[in-house]
């Protein structure tokens, strides 16, 4: 959920700012800390990082106390217009590749690949096949119904 929200998947307000700015702190450490060079020392500390956003911009309180939940929004704001840097937030490799794939291999379709509606449409079928097996001369349900009644 946090990567959805700092995408903006998620609506700000659900979860906190300085929550969301502390995910990107830590993605953009993994990657590089020096794609926010100018805006703090490298730190794994989301509350030294924000204050030093907050001196940095001039979102202060009064008495100069840093607003960190602005500074947070802020440094968000940046990253998803592209500002900071760029980069995914999913790890994507071969092998997750080729997982997606093989989940999407169905045991009707005789091992094809096939799109996700494909493979939903053939589990509905399926599972009305189970819920309504097919009895009497017609092959439905109801018309065994109509035999016994008359």
């Amino acid at each position: 959920m946090v990567k959805l929200a700092l995408v903006g998947c998620v609506k700000d307000g659900i979860l906190p700012s300085e929550t969301v700015a502390d995910y990107l702190l830590f993605r953009m450490n993994l990657r590089d800390p020096s794609v926010y060079s100018d805006l703090s020392l490298p730190t794994n500390s989301i509350h030294e990082f924000l204050d030093a956003v907050a001196i940095r911009t001039g979102k202060l309180l009064k008495g100069g106390v840093p607003a960190r939940d602005q500074a947070a929004d802020w440094v968000v704001q940046r990253w998803r217009r592209g500002d900071i840097d760029r980069f995914g937030l999913d790890v994507v490799t071969m092998s997750n590749i080729e997982a997606q794939t093989v989940g999407r291999r169905d045991a009707f379709s005789g091992g094809e690949t096939m799109s996700l509606n494909q493979a939903r449409k053939r589990e509905k079928l399926a599972r009305k096949a189970r819920q309504y097996p097919m009895t009497g001369k017609s092959g439905s349900l109801f018309s065994s119904r109509r035999i016994k009644n008359k």
